[in-house]
């Protein structure tokens, strides 16, 4: 009677003679290889293996691995058996890696959550509003100078305010007739509405994100939606 050793991987399962050389092999196809693997993390039995093992069944089968269940096999995890055996895989090492790299990427690809959209949204609006608040302080004080006597609550407001409006048309709207304003020449001037354009730019963007963030709830959890908005 004699004695085989049989071991899947990766790329396949191989029964191997006493000598550790390749005697049958199944390799698997790209399309096999993430379903294979999750099989042999959980430990069971690939159809391969039962195959062989049927083909085999007269004969002294040693498992090198671990199982759930012995099947009326010889499981072995002997570290010298599993070293001669990967020298018989060794020209296989290409194939090994490429195998890893398609698994590791399939499952980093079906671990991502829907959710994990709505998250980055969030934080994305979260984030501009600190931005622009610090833009936007940033602003005040330097058109402050120019400008000391307007002022307006609303920040999304003095920006477009200061971009479409001259020193002069806005102090008419305020009954201010003496300005204590210091005089900004042209340049000055385009560098703080300059600036003041941007926090509009990312006004627009925190606005695209919002509804992009409601497009996905819409999507994903109308029910939350309809009831908390966003």
């Amino acid at each position: 009677m004699a004695t085989y050793f049989l071991y899947s991987n990766a790329i396949g399962t191989a029964l191997l003679d006493e000598q550790f050389h390749t005697v049958e092999k199944r390799q698997w196809t790209s399309a096999e290889q993430r379903n294979t693997v999750e099989k042999l993390s959980r430990g069971e039995w690939l159809p391969a293996e039962q195959t062989m093992l049927q083909k085999h069944g007269k004969d002294a089968l040693i498992f090198i691995g671990e199982k759930q269940s012995a099947n009326g096999v010889v499981l072995s995890q002997d570290i010298e058996k599993l070293t001669r055996i990967s020298q018989e895989f060794h020209q296989q090492l290409p194939q090994l890696r490429s195998a890893a790299f398609t698994i590791t990427r399939a499952a980093i690809r079906d671990g991502f959550r829907k959710d994990t959209l709505m998250v980055q949204a969030i934080s994305a609006v979260d984030e501009l509003d600190r931005v622009i608040h610090t833009i936007v302080k940033r602003i005040r004080e330097w058109y402050g100078y120019y400008n000391p006597e307007f002022t307006i609550e609303n920040n999304q407001k003095f920006c477009e305010l200061i971009m479409s409006k001259s020193r002069e048309t806005l102090a008419r709207e305020m009954r201010i007739t003496n300005s204590m304003g210091a005089a900004f020449d042209a340049k000055d001037l385009e560098e703080v509405r300059g600036l003041a354009r941007h926090a509009l730019s990312l006004y627009a963007q925190q606005e695209q994100h919002i509804a992009y963030l409601e497009y996905l709830m819409r999507k994903w959890c109308p029910s939350v939606q309809a009831i908390a908005g966003t």
